[in-house]
């Protein structure tokens, strides 16, 4: 064969190979001419690529279109998935099974599987939500959710609750969360219906995704309704002085972000949270009366920092405001508000959280602050924040959201106990000694009169650092349950979130080392940060570092796992967030 033949069938076979994955790369960007259904969001863009990281996947996985088998594909952490919606039309009538989804207007998709690299592994042209909620189990029969759900979240709900399928629901601002069999967590934006995240095991397949499209909508509206405010104006005075605000019952505040920025130059302070990338905002507060709401207060172009600091949206450092996109990496976001307990005011700090928030308390001792401040995961949204002192007193709460409450077992009573404070009141008669003391020998020797003013200052000083060292070595924050010398009958169980759940079963605690902690201490590898007060801080088991959370027999716990004493027969489960 000539060289030039050789060169031609080469360059034949190189056409064949190359051209339909020219071809197949160009097809996501297809534009779609269908309309959107009143079903579903115009937020949704049918011209959009939407692409999901692959955080995690266990196969390969084999691909069925109902009945034939479309072949096997695989991805892995670091890969991703990539989705183009091409319309909404009937279910296809090979679907013989269905689901308990409308059977008209049905999203259909392109769908692009990478492997970790950017290899192109799998492709799946304008399949429908139902094929690829089945082939990839993003749901459970016959709830097939997919990558897109209907705008009414009630009716979506309703669905899942009409089966016989085990669940669980939650819903904050932005989110629809649910579980489904213990076995598929999903997420979905409820403005969009998009799945935001997905994370499946079951059997020997797989797999965790997060959108990377994903952002808080800024060009939104944020109102927050007020519930209480104290009897009196309040003095907005940060940087500078901006007057007195006011609102009340039925009053409103209006959040409107801007973008984000840098700290402001004359934010000289600082806090605990970065320099760079903070929210800022437009701000109007309104006041309810018979004739309807009136505008009482307004800033322009705010940082979130000041919003904080002057509505009490946060303590010491830990000045979190209306948005923090720290959440991001919310085990950091966790740790900060655990180390600001201290600062210029003293107290605790207690944590709680459920799939889609997290809620940070900060009690300041005696009768001083109290702050409680509920944030979205995802997008660290402020949902919720009560703040009260003695002549301050502000509730707030996003329009269109419940929060949720909690009652943690056996909290202290607060019943007044002198020998608790037996230590400050002698540290307060030592003080006043010293500066009667003081003034009684300046009258006799009246050269010392003029050091007077220093020297009452010094000893009063010195009294408020021996009181708050005090506080620090002595403080303990409640235990739950009584201590017991010996538990048994327990088990042990880690839930890594990745389908990988160790159980240890029948064991017994001795010699009063009976808490969660120790629990979890004697069966595997733990890495910790002591906060002293505050307990203990899970950073990682097993080498698996993340958002752990705890719960006794199927309750959450919010105080830290060296705090709660364990009783015989308990069940313990620390989950990977």
């Amino acid at each position: 064969m000539s060289e030039m033949k050789k060169t031609i069938l080469l360059a034949i076979i190189a056409s064949f190979l190359i051209i339909p994955q020219i071809f197949i790369s160009l097809l996501p960007f297809v534009e779609a001419t269908e309309t959107i259904p009143l079903e579903y969001s115009n937020e949704i863009d049918l011209n959009k690529v939407y692409v999901y990281n692959v955080t995690d996947f266990v196969g390969p996985s084999e691909w069925y279109n109902f009945s034939t088998s479309e072949g096997f594909w695989e991805t892995g952490e670091g890969g991703q998935i990539k989705i183009n919606f091409t319309g909404f039309y009937d279910r296809p009538s090979e679907d013989l099974w269905g689901d308990d989804f409308p059977d008209t207007n049905m999203p259909y998709m392109d769908i692009f599987i990478y492997e970790p690299g950017g290899n192109l592994n799998f492709t799946q042209i304008n399949c429908s939500n139902s094929e690829a909620s089945s082939a990839m189990i993003l749901g459970y029969w016959p709830f097939n959710s997919g990558f897109l759900i209907p705008k009414n979240i009630s009716f979506v709900q309703e669905i899942l609750k009409n089966t016989s399928l085990d669940y669980i629901i939650e819903e904050s601002y932005n989110f629809l969360y649910m579980n489904i069999e213990d076995k598929s967590e999903l997420i979905y934006d409820k403005f969009s219906g998009l799945l935001i995240y997905a994370n499946t095991f079951t059997g020997n397949y797989g797999i965790e995704i997060s959108l990377t499209n994903y952002s808080l909508n800024l060009n939104r509206l944020y109102q927050y309704n007020i519930s209480e405010f104290g009897d009196s104006p309040a003095w907005w005075y940060v940087f500078s002085d901006k007057g007195y605000f006011e609102t009340n019952e039925g009053g409103l505040i209006n959040i409107n972000f801007t973008g984000y920025y840098d700290r402001p130059s004359e934010d000289l302070w600082g806090d605990a949270f970065p320099d760079s990338h903070m929210a800022y905002m437009d701000l109007e507060i309104y006041n309810k009366s018979v004739s309807g709401l009136s505008l009482n207060f307004t800033q322009v172009n705010i940082s979130n920092k000041e919003a904080a600091v002057a509505l009490i949206l946060g303590f010491n450092n830990f000045q979190s405001g209306f948005l923090q996109p720290s959440i991001d990496n919310l085990t950091h976001f966790k740790k900060l508000a655990l180390e600001e307990a201290t600062g210029f005011s003293t107290g605790k700090v207690e944590l709680e959280e459920t799939d889609l928030t997290v809620k940070i308390e900060f009690d300041e001792e005696g009768d001083g602050l109290n702050i409680k401040l509920l944030y979205e995961k995802n997008t660290g949204l402020l949902l919720w924040a009560a703040s009260k002192g003695s002549n301050y007193n502000l509730e707030l709460t996003i329009d269109g959201y419940e929060p949720w409450s909690s009652n943690p077992p056996n909290r202290p009573s607060g019943e007044y106990n002198l020998a608790e404070y037996i230590p400050y009141i002698v540290i307060a008669l030592i003080s006043l000694i010293s500066i009667s003391g003081l003034l009684i020998t300046s009258n006799y020797k009246t050269n010392f009169k003029k050091y007077n003013k220093f020297a009452i200052i010094g000893i009063i000083i010195a009294a408020s650092f021996g009181s708050l060292i005090y506080f620090g070595v002595s403080y303990s924050p409640p235990t739950v349950n009584q201590k017991l010398e010996k538990v048994q009958d327990l088990t042990l169980v880690i839930d890594y979130g990745n389908g990988t759940i160790s159980n240890y079963t029948n064991f017994e605690l001795t010699n009063y080392e009976t808490t969660a902690f120790d629990a979890l201490n004697k069966s595997v590898s733990v890495q910790y940060t002591d906060y002293g007060a505050q307990g203990y801080f899970i950073e990682s088991i097993n080498g698996a570092v993340g958002n752990w959370l705890y719960y006794i027999n199927d309750n959450y716990v919010s105080v830290a796992a060296n705090n709660y004493f364990l009783e015989s027969g308990d069940i313990i489960l620390f989950e990977l967030q």
